[in-house]
């Protein structure tokens, strides 16, 4: 057996690796990633500069409410006591939803969907003031209305889990209020940061032609530019993750759910317990059946083991409830039982639940052990686009090692690190979503 202390992942790259990656990424959004991938590792290597130097520039601060384990929106309550009310303002009523992709909101009654869409509206808006609801629903009700709401849209990163109402003596409640991370320029500043960082991965992802493969690049990304800490600013959002780097489980899986989201994929935040504690892991549809994902987990072994690994990558809901258990509301998210977008049934080997051991702390932050019988991992990034296990390919080229790619060659926008498009196969006739 081997033990590796976690969380030893590369920091404190200079500030004009920031500008040394936006060439690489320049480049990216415009061309295809080679049929054999072999200049996939200096991609990823890119993003791995791109996020220190983000960091290196400058994390925006978020409030102090910070939570370490993934959390429901949390609301505080008290008696309202005015005979009068203000209109409802901000109502939503202009928005509508596709309840395939924000799937919490058809678990709603039409009470709780009028609520979600004012919910919403307000929280776009940044709007600060309390205001009054468009329905009257009960303390609980209206918890689990802006819970959708937090669920569905990971992209209002700046919302706080915190909110307060007020209610009258029948229990009704009348009035709410949002809170924020952020607002007015430095939330523009930050908008403008998440929306880069979503869109340079977006734009690398759309370069393969197979769904898995797509699904493969952001899960690799994501992990490649994120580390694990209980103490992270703002860490139940997407945003501590894509741009500030440093996030919990709840950020690992809102950031996996927006990407793919934004690449056309349905994709939901799940939460449950692992490890004897709460937890957040993502479900993903991919070629027509649903798979459970956990980003997390696949990082912080990743790190122990010392390259990437898929052990939480697409199981069944039988195959990950060795170690997770959903909670009661997400066991209303798509049941995953297809095991043909497996990374052992596409591509063959990775480090399975059984090869590891956590000697300490938790698969979060814990320090592991890979049994020394765990088998080789099978490298998707070394093999051709549309590869399938016991099809292999004829002649698979060598990867280079992400590890000694230099800074200079993104720097200078070295025309290696992306090739020209070429032909692709596909997976089970699945094409680039576009």
């Amino acid at each position: 057996m081997f033990k590796i202390k976690k969380h030893t992942k590369r920091k404190g790259y200079r500030k004009a690796a920031w500008l040394a990656f936006l060439s690489a990424a320049a480049v990216c959004a415009t061309v295809i990633v080679s049929a054999d991938n072999t200049n996939v590792a200096y991609a990823m290597e890119g993003i791995r500069y791109w996020a220190d130097a983000v960091r290196d520039a400058g994390t925006v601060r978020g409030s102090s409410h910070e939570l370490k384990t993934p959390e429901a929106m949390n609301g505080t309550g008290s008696l309202y006591e005015s005979k009068t009310l203000e209109a409802p303002v901000n109502t939503g009523e202009e928005y509508t939803f596709d309840e395939e992709i924000y799937i919490y909101y058809s678990f709603l009654s039409d009470e709780q969907k009028s609520v979600y869409h004012q919910v919403y509206a307000n929280a776009v808006l940044g709007n600060g003031s309390a205001f009054t609801l468009t329905e009257e629903l009960s303390e609980g009700d209206l918890s689990d209305a802006v819970c959708a709401v937090y669920n569905d849209h990971p992209e209002i990163f700046w919302l706080e889990t915190a909110y307060s109402y007020s209610y009258d003596r029948s229990g009704s409640v009348k009035t709410m209020q949002l809170y924020y991370y952020m607002s007015g320029t430095t939330l523009e500043k930050a908008q403008n940061s998440f929306d880069s960082a979503v869109q340079t991965i977006v734009s690398c992802a759309s370069s393969y032609s197979t769904e898995i493969e797509q699904e493969l690049y952001v899960h690799d990304a994501i992990n490649a530019m994120t580390v694990y800490n209980s103490n992270a600013e703002m860490n139940q959002s997407a945003y501590s993750a894509l741009v500030n780097g440093s996030t919990v489980c709840a950020g690992y899986a809102r950031a996996f759910q927006y990407v793919m989201q934004e690449l056309g994929y349905k994709a939901y935040y799940c939460t449950g317990t692992a490890d004897g504690g709460e937890h957040a892991w993502s479900i993903i549809e991919i070629s027509g059946d649903f798979y459970n994902v956990d980003l997390t987990w696949d990082d912080s072994i990743s790190e122990a083991y010392g390259s990437n690994v898929y052990t939480y990558f697409n199981l069944t809901d039988s195959a990950i409830s060795a170690d997770h258990t959903r909670s009661e509301l997400s066991e209303k998210l798509p049941a995953c039982t297809s095991t043909d977008m497996a990374y052992t049934t596409v591509y063959g080997d990775t480090i399975s639940i059984d090869d590891v051991e956590v000697e300490s702390g938790t698969h979060n932050d814990g320090d592991m052990v890979i049994t020394p019988s765990a088998p080789e991992i099978i490298d998707w990034t070394g093999m051709p686009s549309g590869t399938k296990l016991n099809e292999p390919p004829a002649s698979p080229q060598e990867m280079p090692d992400a590890g000694t790619m230099q800074p200079e060659a993104a720097q200078h926008g070295n025309n290696n690190i992306m090739q020209q498009p070429s032909d692709r196969k596909t997976i089970n006739g699945s094409d680039m979503r576009k």
